[in-house]
């Protein structure tokens, strides 16, 4: 608009110099002050720029996801490419966008659509900042704080994966010496207290003694399982969507059990190895949150980098995934 304006004030200079009239020269003259002028501030006035994205909680694959950009700094105006990067796939989307700051944050709104899970982060691409009159600009620096996780999909356990894992919850995984909950091992009885589930309670012995007995059963021995994503290899980065959600599928399914465990892979945007223990939802967010955005490459495989870590950490066992 501003650019349009100038142009046909010019241009009405224009016209009104050729047909001889005084106020031509004037017209012309002011345009010509107020486009150096302008040129003039744009080039040296130093364009600070600062953004934040932000969303309404985590994405689904998919599905519209409506991104918020909030934009502070330098009065003027701004146009640029903005670059949505997925942290996990490496698949990116050009997106172009214009705002105005006058003094205030301006937010600008972009619809995504993402078809795999991921870490989302933006980047600016190319930015520019225009003069006043609209028709010169400079390059300008934005940096973007802020991100967002595209979740994938639960993925399904087969019989065989459920059966080993049935079986390590059946043998490695409880303790004989102290109380929990693996029904299929009862490791003593002991008389009934507040809060025990009558599911426990062994009742014909309660019966046979006059008194409420209960199983205890078996605890989770956590720290003993690991689940291992391969993010080095020969994969294709665009399976890393397939891959995050096998492992956050077993992850979920061990947490469910109660059990603790841990989940390792090497983390290429961070440069070193994550192994995050899991025994909360808020470790597994954390977890969650590292894998996504874990930036995998096409390379040797990592596995062997962790032997020393699970020998001290006390690994027992370790489902792998790539």
């Amino acid at each position: 608009m501003k650019r349009l304006g100038f142009c046909l004030c010019t241009a009405l200079g224009i016209l009104l110099f050729v047909l001889k009239k005084p106020i031509g020269i004037s017209v012309l003259g002011l345009c010509a002050v107020l486009f150096v002028l302008s040129v003039c501030v744009n080039i040296f006035s130093k364009k600070k720029l600062s953004a934040t994205l932000v969303s309404d909680g985590t994405g689904l694959k998919n599905k519209d996801m409506s991104l918020k950009f909030i934009f502070t700094g330098t009065c003027g105006e701004y146009s640029g490419k903005l670059r949505l990067r997925n942290m996990l796939t490496g698949q990116c989307d050009d997106i172009k966008v214009h705002f105005i700051i006058s003094g205030e944050p301006v937010q600008v709104d972009i619809t995504v659509k993402s078809d795999t899970c991921g870490k989302i982060k933006a980047e600016f691409l190319t930015l520019r900042a225009f003069d006043f009159t609209g028709l010169t600009w400079k390059k300008a620096q934005c940096e973007i704080k802020g991100s967002v996780n595209i979740m994938p999909d639960a993925a399904e356990i087969d019989e065989s994966e459920e059966a080993n894992l049935k079986e390590a919850l059946e043998s490695d995984f409880f303790s004989n010496e102290n109380e929990g909950f693996d029904h299929s091992e009862p490791i003593g009885i002991r008389e009934y207290r507040q809060g025990d589930s009558y599911k426990s309670v062994h009742w014909k012995l309660s019966f046979r003694l006059g008194d409420i007995y209960v199983r205890e059963y078996g605890e989770p021995v956590t720290d003993s399982l690991c689940i291992y994503v391969e993010t080095g290899g020969n994969v294709l980065a665009t399976d890393y969507d397939r891959i995050a959600a096998k492992a956050l599928s077993l992850s979920m399914y061990l947490s469910d059990g109660g059990i603790g465990h841990y989940m390792a892979f090497y983390s290429f945007s961070q440069q070193r190895k994550v192994f995050e223990h899991i025994d909360s939802a808020d470790s597994f967010t954390v977890a969650l949150d590292s894998l996504l955005s874990s930036q995998p490459e096409q390379g040797k495989e990592r596995l062997t980098e962790f032997s020393e870590l699970f020998e001290r950490s006390g690994i027992s066992r370790v489902i792998e995934i790539k």
